[in-house]
């Protein structure tokens, strides 16, 4: 499971920080803002921000933050 703990919105992309509840791990994972929409309606949610996330999203993908800056 993943908690959600950052949300950016670059539009049309959506940039969320996951952390690994299990391992503790955080990383970056980007995806489409209409993906996004998908999954604020799958969990009944507004924002992302403190969601746990049964698995990782299927679209989109881990993302590098030193790169926000390119998309």
């Amino acid at each position: 499971m993943y908690k959600v703990f950052f949300r950016i919105c670059r539009y049309p992309h959506v940039v969320i920080g996951l952390v690994n509840i299990t391992t503790g791990e955080k990383g970056y994972w980007w995806f489409s803002i209409l993906h996004e929409e998908m999954l604020c309606e799958e969990y009944h949610v507004k924002n992302l921000k403190g969601v746990l996330l049964d698995e990782l999203p299927q679209n989109g993908g881990w993302f590098d933050y030193n790169d926000i800056n390119r998309i």
